[in-house]
């Protein structure tokens, strides 16, 4: 029982470092998330780019809730579904213009 148990606990636990966060949930909750490594997934509503930043807008399913991803890659395009695994800054700032909570990009997949 004890076996079966402690078997139980960590398929849990590997499962869930594989679970997305929800978008609404880094938006609501960036300051407890700041600096934690996380993974989102969502459609592409709207892409930046600036001298030097490059970021795009993913929203949940909703649509009411969305995050900023800074990229060093590549837009996807706009209607795409994304998942974006990368680290939570809560108190991002660029050029003392924008103060929001986003996701500097490590890695990113095209999912359907």
């Amino acid at each position: 029982m004890k076996k079966t148990f402690l078997i139980l606990i960590t398929i849990i636990f590997l499962t869930s470092c594989y679970m997305p966060t929800s978008i609404r949930c880094v938006s609501k909750h960036a300051d407890k998330l700041d600096g934690r490594k996380i993974r989102v997934k969502g459609k592409v509503v709207s892409s930046v780019q600036l001298d030097d930043l490059r970021l795009f807008y993913v929203a949940s399913k909703t649509g009411k809730h969305n995050i900023a991803v800074v990229t060093k890659g590549s837009f996807p395009f706009k209607d795409e579904y994304t998942v974006v695994k990368g680290r939570v800054k809560y108190d991002f700032t660029h050029n003392n213009k924008y103060n929001m909570p986003v996701i500097y990009e490590t890695s990113k997949k095209k999912f359907k």
